[in-house]
Parts: C-alpha cells; structure tokens; sequence
C-alpha cells in the first residue's frame, strides 16, 4: 500500500497484483504518509483496516492524537472500511468519502 497527501485529500493505493485489498481482510496495512509530488516522507503513519464503520460512505478516518493541533502533530492516521466500501474497491477499483465533517476527501484506490 501507498499512502500520500496533496495538501487537502488523502490518497491510499492498494496493489492489485499483491492482492492487498484481500489481505487487508486479514490483517490491517501500514503505510508512511508521502507527499503527492516528490514522495517526501512526511513523517506519519497510515494504517489501513476492514471492519465495521457508521459512516454511509463505507469509510471511517481518525487521526491519532485526536486533538492534534496542526498538520504536524498528527502521528497516525487509522482508515477504517466497511463492507460497502470494500465492495466498490473489489468491483470499481475505487472509493472516495469525505471525513471529519469536511469536503476534504479520502480516496482509495485498487490497481
């Protein structure tokens, strides 16, 4: 899995040839958050896992510490997905769902 950030949205690509999305049935992925242009590492992990979400769009974010203040205080992002999401990401190849009560998005991809 790769994980990056374009200043607003949070973008997760799995790898269809290692069958990351099955796995992720199994067991949660790690991943360390990149920039979207240039790959530079920004220093927080993101953890990707499957199970039971409330959230319509079948994706669920939250960020450790959760009162971070800042960007830069985050020191984990946790990504949640349902069983609605996991089937678009198994037949469409793709998932988008805004979080935190915002329009930033997170999307995931399957290729």
């Amino acid at each position: 899995m790769k994980a990056k950030f374009d200043g607003l949205d949070y973008h997760l690509y799995l790898d269809k040839q290692e069958d990351e999305l099955r796995k992720v049935k199994d067991k949660s992925l790690e991943a360390g958050l990149q920039s979207f242009r240039g790959d530079k590492d920004l220093g927080i992990k993101v953890v990707l896992a499957f199970g039971e979400v409330k959230n319509p769009q079948g994706i669920e974010l939250s960020m450790i510490p959760e009162n971070a203040h800042g960007f830069e205080h985050i020191q984990c992002i946790d990504v949640t997905i349902g069983d609605y999401a996991y089937s678009l990401l198994e037949y469409r190849c793709e998932v988008t769902a805004t979080y935190m009560k915002t329009d930033n998005k997170i999307r995931i991809l399957n290729r």
